[in-house]
């Protein structure tokens, strides 16, 4: 059960790192190690978004994720907040 969502977090982590190299090349860090770190905390995220609001409407589920998997994009990779939002969208 861990190896397969450490198995997640690895792919997720290097589908992250191959959109933000295309979207943001030039400003955003897209070492590996800090991209896997923030897919997982992207992942908890998103988790701890679903508890919270799982008796919301799924449009404000779905907007909440979105806007905190930006913000934490944002701050540890160090991109704009609409490359963030593209790379999100993506």
């Amino acid at each position: 059960m861990m190896g397969m969502m450490a198995g997640q977090v690895i792919i997720q982590a290097l589908v992250l790192a191959a959109i933000l190299h295309l979207v943001a090349r030039h400003e955003a860090d897209f070492s590996f190690q800090k991209v896997a770190m923030v897919m997982a905390g992207i992942i908890l995220g998103q988790v701890l978004v679903l508890a919270l609001l799982q008796d919301k409407p799924v449009w404000l589920q779905l907007v909440a994720q979105f806007v905190v998997s930006a913000a934490i994009l944002g701050k540890f990779c160090w991109t704009t907040p609409l490359k963030s939002a593209l790379v999100i969208l993506i």
